[in-house]
């Protein structure tokens, strides 16, 4: 980008197949936008604001003048699901161009990330947003792998030091999203990560892996003692009901049904854990639709 395109907004942004943008992410690629031409904007000191932070995807470039955040806003409206947006400065500047609020802009947006060459202001606030999920405030998928990888490497190399895994799946999420709303869906996902933090101890890592699915890794944690964890969320779901409004003046409440599987590495290969829980998962939902198409059956 030439210096006297400053105040230019490009709205046609060509951008790769997403498909070869996963296959790159898989190298740690981190200079395909210059291998577009676009060289000379970053410096090489650029590191990451916090630790293990990766990303990739298609790149949306914007310059900026010291101190000026608006482009930084209009380059926001130009990103779409996958993007990162990548932001330099005409010249050196320590000034806060980026922060929580922006960065909740771009995150509603499914922006992956941002490589900036400039002063980032609350930084604590954006490491709890790498990590979290936005609607539930539980963990994400990025920040449970991360803690599954060292769950792992520790029960490889050390005898006792196990860990159990957890997959909650709520069921019925699309029957609901079509008859009262999306709305009421994401209340129902609320509720179900609500009754996990609390039921869940404050070693375990509730995370929200998908849309209606949800992880629990629990470190130093073997079956017998993950099947008590397992017993309480059973329990506590029992209870667990939600409230949706079809019409105006009108509430019902909704009973609330997950199915889960439980896998831990005191019997199972370590690296297989999250995949044995997954499919028991799948086999619990099975046995749970079956069932509820036998009670329908019943009573009609």
């Amino acid at each position: 980008m030439a210096n006297d395109e400053l105040g230019v907004v490009h709205t046609n942004i060509a951008r790769p197949d997403p498909a070869d943008v996963a296959a790159l992410a898989a190298y740690g690629v981190a200079t395909v936008h210059e291998a577009m031409g676009r060289v000379g904007l970053l410096r090489p000191y650029i590191r990451p604001v916090y630790p293990a932070a990766r990303v990739c995807g298609p790149a949306v470039t914007v310059l900026l003048q010291p101190g000026d955040n608006w482009m930084l806003h209009v380059a926001a409206e130009q990103v779409r699901e996958g993007d990162v947006l990548v932001a330099a400065c005409t010249t050196e500047s320590e000034d806060g161009f980026f922060g929580e609020l922006l960065a909740t802009s771009l995150r509603s947006r499914g922006c992956r990330g941002l490589v900036i060459d400039g002063g980032v202001r609350d930084v604590a606030d954006l490491e709890k947003m790498a990590s979290t999920d936005g609607l539930t405030g539980v963990y994400n998928r990025a920040f449970l792998d991360r803690e599954l990888e060292k769950s792992v490497k520790h029960a490889k190399r050390f005898k006792d030091m196990w860990f159990s895994v957890l997959i909650v799946d709520v069921n019925g999420l699309k029957q609901i999203n079509d008859t009262y709303g999306h709305a009421a869906g994401d209340k129902l996902i609320v509720e179900v990560a609500s009754m996990l933090k609390s039921v869940c101890r404050e070693t375990d890592v509730v995370a929200r892996i998908g849309g209606d699915e949800f992880a629990v890794l629990m470190p130093s944690t073997n079956r017998v003692q993950a099947q008590i964890l397992l017993k309480r969320i059973r329990e506590a779901q029992a209870d667990l009901n939600v409230v949706v409004s079809p019409s105006v003046g009108v509430h019902l409440s909704i009973p609330v049904r997950i199915s889960i599987g439980l896998a831990s590495s005191d019997e199972d290969d370590p690296e297989l854990v999250m995949k044995i829980a997954d499919d028991l998962m799948y086999a619990d939902k099975q046995r749970f639709y079956a069932e509820a198409g036998v009670a329908a059956r019943i009573a009609r």
